[in-house]
């Protein structure tokens, strides 16, 4: 999929704008530089990139998510742990 001014302006969130995440799922460096909009247009994305791009999290539900999803990660590995032994 290629990215246009159209698809930007699209998945901004209420606020008008665009989650560091958002931004980053299509290749776009944070903090946000001068003409960024314009290095970006034409830009060719996968599919996996399109959909993270937009769901519009915000940064602090993304920061959440990773923590729970490291947690279930070392229950998983203790819990391997401890049936092998």
């Amino acid at each position: 999929m290629k990215i246009t001014y159209d698809y930007l302006n699209k998945y901004k969130t209420v606020k008008g704008s665009w989650t560091q995440p958002q931004l980053e799922a299509i290749g776009v460096e944070w903090p946000l530089t001068k003409r960024w909009k314009m290095r970006i247009i034409g830009k060719e994305i996968d599919e996996k990139a399109d959909k993270r791009f937009r769901a519009r999290l915000p940064i602090s539900a993304v920061r959440k998510l990773r923590k729970e999803k490291q947690k279930n990660n070392k229950a998983r590995v203790c819990k391997q742990v401890n049936h092998a032994v």
